[in-house]
C-alpha cells in the first residue's frame, strides 16, 4: 500500500499573533512595576516604593512558576536586589 499528502491548496495571508501565555503577562506587570519603581524612589515615595517592590517579587515567582526565562526578569530582578 501507498500513500502521499498534498495540499489540496494555500491559505493566502499571515497566521493571527500568538496570544501572551501567563508568563508573559506576569513579565509585562514586572516591567510596569519596574518603571513605577523608578519614580517613586524618585520623588521619595518609599511606602509606594515598598509597595511596588513587594508586587514586583510577588509577579517574578509567579512568572517562574509558569516558566518564564526571560533575561530581562533575571536583569530586572539583579537591578532590585541592587537597589536595595
Amino acid at each position: 500500500m501507498r500513500c502521499s499528502l498534498e495540499p489540496a491548496g494555500v491559505i493566502a495571508g499571515v497566521l493571527p499573533p500568538r496570544p501572551l501565555s501567563r508568563a508573559d503577562w506576569h513579565l509585562l506587570e514586572m516591567a510596569v512595576d519596574f518603571t513605577r519603581l523608578e519614580v517613586a524612589l524618585r520623588n521619595g515615595k518609599m511606602e509606594a516604593a515598598r509597595k511596588l517592590r513587594g508586587r514586583i517579587v510577588e509577579n517574578y515567582s509567579s512568572y517562574r512558576r509558569f516558566g518564564g526565562s526571560s533575561k530581562l526578569a533575571e536583569t530586572m530582578m539583579a537591578a532590585l536586589d541592587g537597589s536595595g
